[in-house]
């Protein structure tokens, strides 16, 4: 009898699984503003080939067994050359080649058919080797086997040990913040 209840109630869990693949239309930004001008390294398309895992969590929505979406530094991009090269240096690409963004909970599944739904998420992230967990607002909604989130948050360069450059002899200073924007588009596969 114990061993059909075992069996019985791993059946069940596995039923209630959730597996995302994570699309190459998904798009994530960074975007940050100086005393001069407003900034953005734009990876316009998702190279990586991550796919998130959720179970649910009770009243906590769904929680993350896998969540990492892996960005290489590399990715992101600016119209402006240097400025890339200066904040890939910045953020110390070299040593640590991805951003890494963790998601750890959703408040809830999004509803098939319904209109995007105001969301929250638990998003671990890794900039040059140091993690900060945030809560991302977001909105969700689902059609079918697809699921469009949307989210931004803002953090900033001394989260995760950095500071924010002074260019041209301390005359055009970056700020500290920055908004971290993402749109994933997710493959519902399970």
């Amino acid at each position: 009898i114990f061993t059909f209840f075992l069996v019985l109630s791993s059946f069940n869990t596995a039923e209630r699984v959730n597996v995302w693949a994570v699309g190459k239309e998904s798009r994530i930004s960074i975007v940050g503003s100086s005393n001069v001008n407003t900034f953005a390294f734009d990876a316009k398309q998702y190279s990586g080939k991550d796919t998130l895992v959720a179970l649910p969590g009770g009243r906590t929505g769904l929680q993350f067994r896998r969540g990492i979406l892996r960005l290489p530094v590399t990715d992101f991009k600016n119209g402006n050359p240097m400025l890339t090269r200066d904040f890939r240096k910045m953020i110390k690409a070299g040593s640590h080649p991805n951003i890494i963004m963790n998601f750890r909970s959703l408040s809830a599944m999004p509803q098939d058919g319904a209109p995007a739904q105001r969301l929250n998420a638990e998003v671990e992230i890794v900039l040059a080797g140091v993690s900060k967990i945030y809560q991302f607002p977001l909105m969700a909604s689902r059609n079918g086997n697809t699921i469009q989130v949307k989210g931004k948050e803002q953090v900033a360069f001394t989260d995760f040990g950095l500071e924010a450059p002074d260019k041209v002899m301390g005359f055009i200073t970056v700020n500290n913040e920055l908004d971290v924007k993402f749109e994933l588009a997710l493959k519902v596969i399970n």
